[in-house]
């Protein structure tokens, strides 16, 4: 399915892009998938955190990373954009 969104879409506009991602959450699919759906993942991490996540938690909606606290997010954000940036 996603692949043939990133085909589908690949031509529009961001804004129509990012209001398939809107649709694509309002009926049930989960925000990772909607994004790669869109084709908006190429190039771009994912981390989530909260409480509640784990390791488990991350791989299951294929996030790129998680942590549970705010000031842990903030290195791996910046390991993150290293690795983007390949530096």
């Amino acid at each position: 399915m996603s692949e043939v969104l990133i085909t589908a879409m690949a031509d529009l506009e961001e804004e129509t892009v990012l209001e398939t991602v809107k649709e694509l959450l309002a009926a049930g699919v989960p925000a990772v998938a909607a994004i790669d759906a869109a084709g908006l993942r190429a190039g771009r991490k994912i981390i989530i955190g909260g409480g509640v996540v784990n390791k488990d938690v991350a791989g299951y909606v294929q996030a790129d990373a998680y942590t549970n606290s705010a000031q842990q997010a903030v290195g791996i954000c910046r390991e993150l954009i290293r690795e983007v940036q390949g530096t």
